[in-house]
């Protein structure tokens, strides 16, 4: 029998179902293969947690948004369920469930944790990507006419509430922001800058873009994807520095009192307050080689001396 014959043999899911096997195998080979990450990533997933969760329609704030997620969950979750129900009227397959299965692949791609994966992202767009694809093969299943109006205005009337909620919240921090903003007035051009975040909203980690786009110079950063490349291997404290945590104020401290490399002629102080002690620890180390050179309340500026 030729092979023609024997494929013929073979159920008519068979090619597709080796297909699936193989691609599934390809990547992990893949993300094993390219596993050793150049940077840390910024935190660390938990897929299985993040998929049922729905972390990936999260716009802010976890703990805030959590009532409005649940309904939006629900609601999905409910559709979901009338959609299959439809379409298990009939066994036979259509066009349409491609939408379904590449869904199904992609939440099982999410499950793949490397640390470059993590690095990347990858977690929350193939999950992200998953979402959109089942919402696709939502739209097309043969529902009552009336359902499909009603769940959209109810999800429009959820996504709404949370939107509101946090323009209002993002109106009460716009002090916040014009103060890192302004703060770059007080800066020199060309100076290498080095922010010390103390805020504990993990917002204010973010907050330091504001300053970078009134500075004409370097605001050096942690965390920030960079790639450097050089004649000669990175400096051991740069690459410390690069690969710590972005609100990591003890560290940014350690690094001004060693006087490591490299040295920053200044340091724009973001939030502080809450806590005495930290704030008082701050200005003696900070006493010991910079002045206060300008702004004040939420953003300092510290000049070296």
């Amino acid at each position: 029998m030729s092979w023609y014959g024997r494929w013929s043999a073979l159920p008519a899911r068979t090619p597709f179902a080796l297909a699936t096997i193989v691609f599934l195998i390809g990547v992990v080979l893949v993300a094993v293969g390219f596993a050793t990450p150049v940077v840390h990533p910024h935190m660390e997933h938990h897929p299985v947690e993040e998929l049922f969760t729905m972390r990936q329609i999260l716009l802010v704030d976890r703990e805030a948004e959590e009532p409005y997620r649940i309904a939006l969950g629900v609601l999905l979750v409910a559709l979901l369920a009338l959609s299959v129900r439809s379409r298990m009227r009939t066994r036979t397959p259509r066009t349409g469930d491609a939408l379904l299965a590449m869904a199904l692949v992609l939440f099982l791609l999410s499950m793949i944790r490397t640390a470059r994966t993590e690095l990347h992202y990858a977690t929350d767009r193939a999950q992200w990507l998953g979402f959109v694809l089942v919402a696709c093969w939502i739209g097309i299943q043969d529902l009552p006419r009336w359902m499909m109006p009603m769940m959209l205005v109810a999800i429009l009337y959820v996504h709404g509430l949370r939107l509101n909620l946090l323009e209002q919240w993002m109106h009460r921090l716009a002090d916040e922001d014009a103060a890192a903003l302004d703060i770059a007035a007080s800066f020199t051009a060309g100076e290498l800058v080095m922010p010390l975040v103390l805020d504990e909203d993990w917002l204010a980690r973010h907050r330091t873009a504001y300053t970078a786009i009134g500075h004409h110079g370097i605001l050096f950063t942690p965390r920030d994807h960079l790639r450097f490349r050089s004649l000669r291997p990175l400096d051991p404290e740069v690459r410390r520095y690069l690969a710590s945590p972005d609100d990591d104020a003890d560290n940014v401290l350690e690094h001004v009192r060693d006087g490591r490399f490299p040295v920053p002629e200044r340091i724009v102080v973001i939030g502080g307050g809450g806590d005495e002690g930290k704030e008082r620890l701050m200005t003696e180390l900070l006493g010991e080689r910079y002045v206060p050179s300008g702004g004040t309340g939420y953003a300092r500026s510290w000049r070296r001396r």
